[in-house]
């Protein structure tokens, strides 16, 4: 049984996927050759990742993809999934509550969005010694933010707002704290965490 988030970070050619499934497969064939190959790669690492978590055979993994496009492992035991990739890099985590995560490349592989974020951001970030590396730990926290609520992007980005905690993400909307981002940071990535409690 899982009681706490798992979390991993993993670059192209790391860890150990499981073999896919007819399941995964379809799931899959849904995006066409190139989208559905990395989609492929994502649950069969997602499949090996809930196997060790839960300490079961791969092929007992049971997922079930939301309209949404939110994904829930359905067995053994229900638990809530979040995945993420961005260039070689996919973050990956599995809870027992809502949870989210996101990863960006830095450095970025295009100019920021700054005009997205609150001017408080903007100031904070443009502040900073190294202000590409600050604006992602803000956005992957709000993105991670967005989809362990299940809003995703419906949301405007300068609804929720980022302040830097270390090596955390405070997110405020409407003047009040909703969560704590966890970030994590590996040679050129830039990832979040963020767990939400069941009942919200």
């Amino acid at each position: 049984m899982l009681d706490a988030a798992a979390f991993r970070l993993y670059r192209d050619g790391e860890g150990t996927p499981a073999h896919a499934t007819p399941e995964d497969l379809a799931d899959a064939a849904v995006l066409g050759p190139e989208g559905g190959a990395k989609r492929l790669m994502h649950r069969r690492l997602l499949r090996a990742m809930a196997a060790e978590v839960l300490d079961v055979h791969p092929d007992a993994v049971r997922f079930q993809r939301e309209p949404s496009g939110l994904v829930r492992v359905v067995a053994p035991e229900p638990l809530q999934a979040s995945i993420a990739g961005r260039g070689a890099w996919t973050a990956l985590a599995l809870a027992p509550h809502p949870v989210g995560v996101d990863v960006e490349l830095y450095p970025p592989d295009r100019d920021p969005p700054f005009d997205l974020l609150q001017q408080l951001e903007q100031d904070v970030i443009l502040a900073d010694p190294d202000p590409a590396r600050l604006f992602l730990r803000f956005w992957t926290a709000r993105e991670a933010y967005l989809k362990a609520e299940g809003r995703g992007l419906s949301v405007m980005p300068d609804q929720v707002r980022a302040a830097r905690r270390d090596s955390e993400v405070a997110l405020i909307e409407k003047g009040r704290p909703i969560a704590i981002a966890r970030i994590v940071e590996r040679d050129d990535a830039v990832a979040a965490i963020v767990e939400l409690p069941s009942e919200r």
